[in-house]
């Protein structure tokens, strides 16, 4: 689990942002013995990874005389929901059949 709270101010333009929230990131994990030689498992996880600090800051930052990155600062963090279903063998199968979610994910975009 986790409780954030999150305050901030921007000097130069006096703007203020405030953001509260507690979220529940669990992981599940469950493997069943068919068998001796067989397995069937079942796999469920939550995550969140937060933008680095380019990522939020708004100011320009120039690479180049004429190419820079600026970032922004309301940018939330992603959160991911992973799931899993897999079996195995002793004889070295493994089969998985895997699902993967991804809410308010950001990448950069390219600049030829």
């Amino acid at each position: 689990m986790e409780r954030t709270w999150l305050s901030g101010r921007q000097e130069i333009t006096n703007e203020e942002h405030n953001d509260n929230y507690t979220r529940l990131y669990p992981t599940l994990l469950s493997n069943w013995r068919i068998n001796s030689h067989n397995t069937l498992g079942a796999k469920f996880s939550m995550g969140i990874s937060r933008p680095d600090f380019y990522s939020l800051n708004p100011f320009r930052y120039y690479t180049t005389p004429t190419q820079y990155y600026s970032g922004n600062p309301y940018l939330k963090p992603t959160t991911t929901t992973n799931m899993e279903l897999n079996y195995n063998t002793s004889w070295g199968l493994y089969a998985v059949l895997y699902e993967s979610h991804a809410h308010n994910a950001a990448t950069g975009v390219p600049v030829f």
